[in-house]
């Protein structure tokens, strides 16, 4: 059997609790292109891509000593946005997650988001659907939604193979402020 030699990218996310994931995944599932990746679950990118797999260890305990700093914040979805190509959920105050992604990127200033394609700064939100046209992405037509606000006390860490369909794995999962009773510090290995 022939090896594939794959390059492993991480990231940095949000998690979004079962309610959010209950009507996100199906609608990614529906609307999704097959042709674009779909390997995470849904969740909010505060920096995509993150360092090179080699680097997570490092990196990982620089985070645990700038997010003890950070306090929980709360997050409210509060409706449907899109870009050209993608319909998303839309933060009522992006604040809080700017804030926490300015505070990771000046820490790690070679990571840029998205590879700069979008600029230096981020625009917070869960996707909802991705589309390989605009065309498609406007005929769309999206179930009504009550918003949704859920406290951000951790990050994760993720890593994975991206645009192949694999799924991603937590390397991470890092509490902001130092929160008592978040879940633990888990590192995981990459390959």
């Amino acid at each position: 059997m022939a090896r594939l030699m794959m390059q492993i990218t991480t990231s940095i996310v949000i998690p979004v609790p079962p309610a959010v994931q209950a009507l996100v995944v199906p609608l990614l599932r529906r609307y999704t292109d097959a042709t674009l990746p779909s390997h995470l679950p849904a969740h909010i990118s505060v920096l995509f891509p993150f360092v090179p797999a080699a680097a997570l260890e490092a990196a990982c305990q620089r985070l645990r000593g700038l997010c003890a700093q950070v306090p929980p914040f709360d997050v409210t979805l509060r409706g449907y946005n899109h870009f050209p190509r993608a319909v998303y959920l839309e933060l009522s105050d992006p604040g809080p997650v700017r804030a926490l992604f300015r505070r990771i990127q000046a820490a790690f200033p070679d990571c840029a988001p998205y590879e700069g394609a979008y600029g230096p700064d981020i625009i917070p939100h869960v996707t909802a659907a991705q589309f390989a046209s605009e065309a498609a992405c406007a005929a769309a037509e999206f179930p009504p939604y009550t918003p949704v606000t859920f406290r951000v006390a951790r990050i994760n860490v993720d890593y994975g193979v991206a645009e192949s369909g694999l799924p991603w794995i937590t390397y991470a999962t890092i509490p902001l402020g130092g929160v008592p009773g978040s879940p633990p510090d888990t590192p995981g290995q990459p390959a």
